[in-house]
């Protein structure tokens, strides 16, 4: 920890001054993708099955994401991510991990252990 500052500790508001540059740089790098490519379709969660189905599709041309990291999901990412989708027109398809059962879990793990 630091020296206290207004009764924050300098460590911590560095933390969030990261999270936020993060944050930034992520909303940043999704726009700059989006304006490569997508078919205009809505933010879709799917299930784990349905997921693997759509982004194997041979047609398909939007962008996959796939949360599994807890800190994603506190920190807000996925709304940012939602958001800037929505406002372009864009496709993403994504599976939520973190509230998958655990037998879905499981297979998802599996899966990510073969090489493609």
């Amino acid at each position: 920890m630091g020296k206290l500052e207004n009764g924050r500790s300098v460590k911590r508001q560095g933390d969030e001054s990261m999270k936020r540059w993060m944050l930034v740089m992520l909303f940043a790098i999704v726009a700059g993708m989006l304006a490569a490519c997508g078919s205009g379709e809505p933010v879709e969660e799917k299930e784990y099955d349905a997921f693997k189905e759509e982004i194997a599709k041979e047609d398909f041309t939007g962008f996959a994401y796939i949360l599994s990291d807890y800190e994603a999901e506190d920190n807000g990412y996925l709304p940012v991510l939602e958001e800037v989708f929505e406002e372009e027109g864009q496709t993403l398809v994504y599976f939520n991990d973190q509230q998958a059962s655990d037998d879905v879990h499981e297979v998802f793990n599996e899966d990510s252990k073969k090489k493609d």
